[in-house]
């Protein structure tokens, strides 16, 4: 099944100005284990007409609390950016971009909280197992 963001953010970090502009769009939660799921990514999605700088961003993990920082890009108006885990693969207009980790996102449920410079709420997304 295809995870779906939730309707409606639930947290009570504040929110930010790029609250509803910029979303998750899609979370490759469960990558390929021979791989240590490197190949796990998330689409950000800037559904403006402005470019969003997301330079000090972060995604939180609501589950564990544990926090990835963003690269450092611009996503332009429009656009979608697609950040894989570790390798980074060309993608559209945003470059390739990765965490430069392994292994991030739970294969269960979780909630991915996508935070701007100032530690507030820029969209949520939740996937089931």
């Amino acid at each position: 099944p295809s995870p779906t963001p939730s309707a409606t953010a639930t947290s009570s970090i504040p929110k930010s100005p790029q609250y509803g502009i910029v979303r998750i769009r899609f979370v490759l939660y469960q990558g390929t284990s021979s791989l240590d799921e490197t190949d796990e990514y998330v689409d950000l999605e800037n559904t403006g007409a402005l470019s969003v700088p997301m330079q000090g961003w972060t995604i939180r993990r609501k589950t564990r609390g544990t926090f990835v920082s963003v690269p450092n890009l611009t996503l332009l108006g429009g656009k979608v950016c697609r950040i894989y885990t570790a390798s980074p693969i060309p993608y559209e207009e945003c470059g390739a971009n990765s965490f430069g980790g392994s292994n991030l996102w739970s294969n269960d449920a979780d909630t991915l909280q996508l935070l701007d410079s100032a530690f507030q709420l820029v969209d949520e997304y939740t996937y089931p197992r």
